[in-house]
């Protein structure tokens, strides 16, 4: 969707809105406000926004028919323009996952976790139907990948009450996000990133994983290429993730690589590029 037929949809939901606003909506920041004003400008120009007050002004949509808009974007190509990032990358290309593929078989920490978890989900525990299963394979992914799921058990008898199996084996995308949806001790949570590695591991082909440096590193292409438009949280939709990560692979013609080859080159290279930074403890 072009970013005018973004701030339309939101001035519908929303009514009135600021600059400021619209930024923080669609990028969670307030650094694309050029951009923004430069889509608003267009949209006061051409009927469809007004603009009333200063220091902040507000915008709101006319009563006037919205189809001068679409038919704006029946005759023009529209690319987002993202801020390019100050952190120097190389473009992805075949040589560039095979360097990092490379350097994911010379790390013995992460092949032989690898080949255990996988033993794991595709040997004896791989059926989803008894809970004990569930919970090995719950526990080995949240100690290896530190998911953060403090009480196994009520999202174990969560996934058993699902019933993938057959879905899982179908490639059916919408598991992840029923995984991801608990409720313990009558609070709501979110293991997005845990719901895909839980799925990628019984099925490779179908299910990519999610994690924080796979996400700096799609926002970082599209920042320094534009491979695709799409805005931050959209990478935490599942569907609109795994297609985002099919636009980067057919963008640069990665296609001789799979998605796991994707996340191994991707993951490493977020880690390298973008580190997190922990705060140090006080004595």
């Amino acid at each position: 969707m072009a970013q005018k037929d973004v701030i339309v949809e939101l001035l519908k939901k929303n009514k009135a809105m600021t600059q400021s606003d619209f930024s923080i909506e669609m990028y969670g920041d307030n650094k694309h406000l050029p951009n923004v004003y430069a889509s608003l400008m267009f949209l006061v120009k051409s009927g469809i926004v007004v603009r009333t007050g200063e220091h902040p002004s507000y915008y709101s949509l006319s009563n006037d028919n919205l189809s001068d808009l679409m038919k704006f974007h029946k005759n023009e190509s529209e690319r987002i323009v993202y801020k390019k990032s100050k952190v120097s990358i190389p473009t992805p290309s075949n040589e560039e996952v095979e360097y990092w593929l490379r350097t994911w078989d010379s790390l013995p920490d992460y092949t032989v976790q690898e080949e255990a978890i996988n033993e794991l989900f595709q040997g004896q525990y791989k059926s989803n139907k008894s809970l004990k299963n569930i919970i090995i394979k719950c526990s080995v992914l949240n100690d290896f990948y530190s998911t953060n799921i403090f009480k196994v058990y009520p999202v174990a008898c969560h996934i058993l009450k699902l019933d993938i199996d057959e879905r899982l084996n179908k490639g059916d995308i919408s598991i992840v996000n029923e995984i991801a949806n608990n409720k313990i001790a009558n609070k709501e949570k979110n293991f997005y990133s845990f719901a895909s590695k839980y799925c990628s591991h019984h099925n490779q082909d179908d299910y990519p994983i999610y994690d924080s440096y796979v996400d700096q590193m799609l926002r970082h292409f599209r920042n320094a290429d534009g491979f695709t438009n799409f805005y931050n949280d959209d990478l935490k939709d599942y569907k609109k993730f795994k297609d985002i990560l099919l636009e980067f692979k057919k963008f640069y013609k990665l296609d001789e690589y799979s998605l796991k080859d994707l996340d191994k080159y991707l993951w490493q290279a977020g880690k390298k590029y973008y580190p997190k930074k922990y705060k140090k403890k006080s004595r």
